[in-house]
């Protein structure tokens, strides 16, 4: 198949066929179709068969593919290569995807291999990965793999992932952690999550953790949201989060949303806006 697509006249059908068959025969044998990807003339059907390639490649060998994704020029491809092969070789040992990680010579691969690493190790013991995560080095990328490592363990266990999003000492961390938890528990869990969130101590952590419970809960528990934003100290938060959840309980149960608003102690001016503007 790969020789009838070469023989083939230039043109849009033979630059659709190439790819695809890159990507069925790298299924089977990476190293071959990538030899015979090389030989392609240069063009963007070759960059697009070498790149579905490695992408094959990556996850069903990460290891093997490993050392030809180090050789690629530095792209955008080759960094999200680069995090697919950490993230599959850590998914099989995590200790030896963290050693070649770390050889890494460009720092850009080097920092998204890691956070890839503990990612995936996340998915088998997020309390090590976590604890990995944190002894990672200052920077955006620390931030991004803890914050993924959250994520992984709200699925494991929603509870214990919020206690430690919020427990870290890192002020950056904690606020993308607990974003991340709450994205997932909110879905699963308005009332539990909410719970969990009015017994965080007053003060501008738990101020943002409101936030982050209406934008994950507003459109299909807004009257949660709308309560939970009462809890806020900083007053022009709390109205802004009202404002995003409001129109939704508006258009689900208007009578009860429009109750709750004459009862509430809001200021008037807020309250007056939305019940004279509502038919």
């Amino acid at each position: 198949a790969a020789a009838a697509a070469t023989a083939m006249n230039v043109g849009n059908s033979r630059n659709d066929v190439l790819p695809v068959i890159a990507n069925l025969w790298a299924q089977t044998n990476a190293t071959a179709a990538l030899a015979w990807a090389e030989h392609l003339p240069d063009s963007s059907t070759k960059d697009a068969a070498l790149e579905s390639i490695r992408f094959v490649w990556v996850h069903s060998d990460p290891v093997a593919a490993s050392s030809d994704v180090e050789k690629l020029p530095p792209s955008r491809t080759k960094n999200d290569l680069v995090s697919n092969v950490a993230f599959e070789w850590a998914a099989r040992d995590p200790k030896a995807a963290i050693r070649w990680a770390q050889q890494l010579p460009d720092e850009p691969d080097r920092d998204a291999a890691l956070a890839s690493v503990a990612e995936s190790w996340a998915n088998r013991d997020p309390q090590a990965a976590a604890a990995f995560a944190l002894k990672l080095p200052p920077g955006e990328s620390r931030v991004q793999a803890a914050a993924n490592v959250a994520a992984r363990w709200a699925r494991q266990d929603l509870r214990r992932a919020a206690d430690w999003s919020w427990q870290t000492d890192d002020a950056p961390i904690r606020v993308h952690a607990i974003r991340e938890v709450l994205e997932v528990w909110a879905a699963v869990d308005p009332t539990e999550s909410g719970k969990w969130v009015e017994q965080r101590p007053p003060g501008p952590d738990r101020d943002q953790a409101v936030l982050f419970f209406v934008s994950a809960v507003m459109t299909w528990a807004p009257d949660i949201a709308a309560r939970e934003t009462l809890l806020m100290d900083d007053e022009a938060g709390r109205l802004r989060g009202l404002e995003q959840c409001l129109p939704h309980w508006l258009e689900i149960d208007r009578p009860s949303a429009l109750q709750w608003l004459k009862e509430t102690k809001l200021p008037e001016s807020f309250k007056a806006r939305w019940i004279d503007a509502t038919p």
